[in-house]
Parts: C-alpha cells; sequence; structure tokens
C-alpha cells in the first residue's frame, strides 16, 4: 500500500491499485514526465495506466532510472528502467532539504527491507488464493452452463 502526505488515498492504510495512485498523484498536481530521486515510478511498458511501481533511486543521463521495488519474485530489489518504458513519475512531498533515502538509519533501512519483503510475501499469498478461487468459481460456472444447457435440451 502506498500512502502519501498531501495525495488521497483509497483506503486509510493507502492505495494498492497502480492506476488509481498514479491518478491520485496527477489530482494533486504531482506527476510528471521528470523524475527525481525519491519519486514514486509508475512503470507500465504495455498498460498506459502502470502496472508496477518502484522508488526512484537514482537518475541516469542515459534515459534511465534505478528503482528499488518490491512484489518481484518475493523481494526487494534495485532494477534500471528506461525512461519509454515508464508511465511516469509521482513526486512525494519530500522537503527540499531531506534526502528521501539518508535519513534512513542502517537499521531503520533493514527494518523497512524486512517489512516490505514480508508485505510481498502476505501480497503474493493472497493473490495465489485469489486466483486459486477465481479459478474454482469458473469451473462452477461452466458447470452451472453445462446443467442449463442439458435441461434446455429436455
Amino acid at each position: 500500500m502506498w500512502r502519501v502526505p498531501g495525495v488521497r488515498s483509497t483506503y486509510v492504510c493507502g492505495t494498492a491499485y497502480v492506476p488509481a495512485l498514479r491518478m491520485f498523484f496527477e489530482e494533486a498536481g504531482r506527476f510528471d514526465k521528470k523524475p527525481q530521486v525519491g519519486d514514486v515510478m509508475i512503470y507500465g511498458p504495455n498498460d498506459p495506466d502502470g502496472s508496477h511501481t518502484g522508488l526512484v533511486e537514482e537518475v541516469l543521463d542515459d534515459d534511465t532510472v534505478v528503482t528499488l521495488e518490491g512484489n518481484w519474485g518475493n523481494a526487494l530489489v534495485r532494477e534500471r528502467r528506461s525512461l519509454a518504458d515508464i508511465v511516469g513519475f509521482g513526486h512525494p512531498p519530500y522537503s527540499t532539504e531531506e534526502e528521501p533515502f539518508m535519513s534512513l538509519s542502517p537499521e531503520q533501512q533493514e527494518d523497512l527491507i524486512n517489512l516490505t519483503r514480508s508485505t510481498n510475501a502476505a501480497v503474493g499469498r493472497l493473490e495465489v488464493a485469489i486466483r486459486d478461487q477465481t479459478v474454482g468459481l469458473q469451473a462452477q460456472v461452466a458447470e452451472l452452463k453445462a446443467q442449463i444447457e442439458r435441461l434446455e435440451q429436455k
């Protein structure tokens, strides 16, 4: 869940749906195509609304950014992304004197990484459960349709 001061949320604890997060940044006037360290990257090479997020750690001169991303293979990973594949960047209201990543102690960084890992694991388990439930419901619907067709033929 993303919860950003000054940016609307879907839930009290934040926003999990990437297109909603993008829209909320846009509504707050905090979304564009210009990356800055600490931004929320909205990624989606095949989705104009975005399908994944990460934090911008570094902006490079070759039209790429280095990002920190969770929910990829149950890990927090560092990725290098082309600006061409990025929908845009949400700009959280950081203080101009504050470096967004430098303000965390090593212990806080480790705590954040561990929390992200456990959250990603829980989200992964939830996604599998939802997928399995959906497959089961689809099978039930197919069986009901077959029963209706058999009844209509009688």
